[in-house]
């Protein structure tokens, strides 16, 4: 009987940012998979599949049903666009006002669609727009007029609006306050979310760029007070991009803008008095590379959290699109994995705007290159550029080398037209390519390696055939 060298299975640790730790089901690459839907499984995830182009980014997605069906909205500042079938066709362009310069807001609350610019909040109802409702039906004006973000959240009976350092206030009467919180002064208010009977407004520095970093500060409120219950000071990297309710537990999302790597996006969550970090994503390896995301950009999906990243500068090798921090059930801690590409398989230069939940689906407003567009998650279309690449597997304690003979893939029987491709590389060298697997030998060990070596890593890439995939559930190296 052969004896394994070592095996990798369970797969539930998904991605480890320490790429030498000798984990047995973990890994230090993993895009366009699936670990989470079925225990001890791991297989290509469903694909994202373009459903119409865009004038510009979408940072904001809602359902609304103005007239009777409900129907979803995106909004890129200075249009709106209404989805009908799978085609988003503009259906308001906005007249008299200026788009915010960074996340153009729009939420669902008493039954209208509001939405933010620059100097102004709109509603729709029914299907009538009213592009300047703040200013001519109740006339107020914002206090800040910030360029940036316009934060938008409904709390108690009001619908509340982040604008500079103050929170304006509509309420269902409908009667507008200007301040009804006031912050104090170097704070931007970048995003809020409810969190039990309080209000929580996340802040960054007095800077109109997502990449300020001077601040990163929750304050809490009780919607009425005329200051803050309490605030939170993170210590976080980079600044603050959102903060997000997802199950009832408060996430927080900033920049991580390390060296030391890896760089990308932090989460963290609120214990009750402070913010404990979760997980890095690790998406921009470069010293050099930098990255952000949307407030917009996460969401539940099935009590799994989608976060979407975007590249800001830095090489051509980060790795962005929609993260998924998520497990297969309760028993297990979440992991990470690069859960989708945009529907033009594009890794690195991405931007991605928002992600909406809608039934068993996810949209995401995306662009790449100098194409906008927004995407849906397909039910058909399983990836065919579904890969992981292992830890850096260590293979002797002493100093002669192990021979290393052959890799066996264990699998659930293989659809037709489905492949496994195995790759290794010895000793820090560039991966090779060991052999296909496919329904015919799928029970076989892939000799062919027969080499000395230290150190080990292994790639494997999987190839679906529309809803059929490929379903590992172990892989030994001989």
């Amino acid at each position: 009987m052969t004896t394994a060298l070592l095996t990798i299975n369970d797969f539930s640790g998904g991605i480890s940012t320490d790429e030498t730790a000798q984990a047995s089901n973990a890994f230090q690459a993993g895009v366009e998979v699936d670990i989470h839907d079925r225990v001890g499984i791991l297989r290509p995830s469903f694909t994202l599949a373009q459903e119409s182009t865009t004038t510009a980014l979408v940072t904001a997605i809602d359902s609304f049903d103005g007239d009777g069906t409900d129907k979803l909205y995106g909004f890129d500042g200075s249009l709106i666009y209404q989805r009908t079938g799978t085609t988003w066709a503009t259906d308001r362009t906005l007249s008299g006002t200026t788009a915010l310069t960074d996340t153009p807001t729009m939420v669902k609350w008493n039954d209208a669609i509001y939405y933010a610019t620059k100097n102004d909040v709109g509603r729709l109802t029914g299907t009538t727009y009213d592009d300047d409702y703040l200013t001519t039906v109740l006339s107020g004006t914002l206090p800040a007029q910030d360029a940036a973000w316009k934060p938008m959240k409904s709390f108690l009976d009001s619908l509340f609006i982040g604008d500079g350092r103050f929170v304006s206030s509509i309420s269902t009467a409908p009667v507008f306050t200007q301040k009804a919180l006031t912050l104090p002064l170097g704070f931007r208010i970048r995003d809020m979310e409810v969190i039990g009977d309080r209000l929580a407004i996340a802040c960054g520095g007095d800077s109109a760029t997502a990449g300020d970093s001077s601040k990163s500060t929750v304050f809490f409120w009780d919607g009425t007070s005329a200051l803050p219950e309490s605030r939170v000071e993170v210590d976080a990297i980079g600044g603050i991009q959102s903060i997000k309710n997802i199950d009832n537990i408060l996430y927080l999302f900033t920049r991580n803008v390390a060296p030391p790597q890896p760089a990308g996006i932090d989460i963290y969550f609120y214990n009750g008095s402070d913010f404990d970090l979760l997980k890095t994503i690790p998406n921009a390896p470069g010293d050099t590379d930098s990255c952000r995301m949307y407030p917009n950009a996460v969401a539940n999906y099935n009590n799994n959290l989608l976060v979407g990243t975007t590249r800001v500068s830095g090489g051509t090798n980060q790795n962005h699109g929609v993260w998924k921090w998520g497990r297969a059930n309760r028993d297990f801690p979440r992991s990470l994995v690069l859960d989708n590409l945009t529907s033009d398989d594009e890794q690195s230069d991405v931007t991605i705007g928002s992600i909406f939940v809608f039934g068993d689906q996810y949209f995401v407003a995306n662009k790449t290159g100098s194409t906008f567009r927004i995407d849906a998650l397909s039910t058909t279309v399983a990836s065919s550029a579904a890969y992981i690449e292992s830890q850096v597997y260590e293979l002797t304690n002493d100093e002669d080398p192990t021979l290393v003979k052959g890799v066996k893939i264990f699998a659930k029987p293989m659809p037709a037209s489905t492949t496994v491709v195995v790759k290794y590389a010895l000793d820090g060298a560039a991966f090779s390519t060991l052999g296909t697997i496919t329904s015919a030998n799928q029970n076989d060990i892939l000799w062919g390696i027969q080499q000395r070596a230290d150190i080990i890593e292994l790639r494997i890439e999987m190839t679906s055939n529309g809803v059929n995939r490929p379903e590992i559930y172990k892989i030994s190296l001989y």
